[in-house]
């Protein structure tokens, strides 16, 4: 390899993906210079599982912020629908309820991140 791959690792074990190796590691992290492909690839592999991890407990927490949030717009709507001055804005309200319900959870998602060489071999 002519550029190696370096990553950090702090004091509690998390890696980072690290500065090219000519450049110090900052105060507190470890510098680790991998000297092959395979070896690259496995902290690669550790830092996203890793990732995947903080990324779950991340998505829970924002889920349990906005899915409070989402239940007190769902009650306004109802307390409006039920005292809605005439049809027509029960009727939206009702739509509003609707749209509300099939909204897709911006929460839900997965993220995976990889080396660009990594990535350029599975076809991202």
């Amino acid at each position: 390899m002519d550029k190696k791959v370096t990553f950090y690792k702090d004091s509690s074990g998390r890696i980072l993906t690290g500065m090219p190796e000519n450049i110090p590691a900052p105060k507190g992290l470890e510098r680790i210079v991998c000297g092959s492909a395979l070896e690259a690839e496995r902290y690669s592999s550790l830092q996203r599982s890793q990732e995947k991890v903080e990324h779950r407990a991340e998505q829970e927490r924002r889920g349990a912020i906005e899915g409070e949030f989402q239940r007190e717009i769902r009650s306004e709507m109802h307390t409006k629908m039920a005292n809605a001055r005439n049809a027509q804005n029960r009727e939206f309200m009702r739509r509003a309820l609707e749209n509300n319900a099939n909204r897709k959870d911006p929460t839900a998602y997965e993220r995976e991140s990889y080396l660009h060489a990594e990535a350029y071999e599975k076809g991202h």
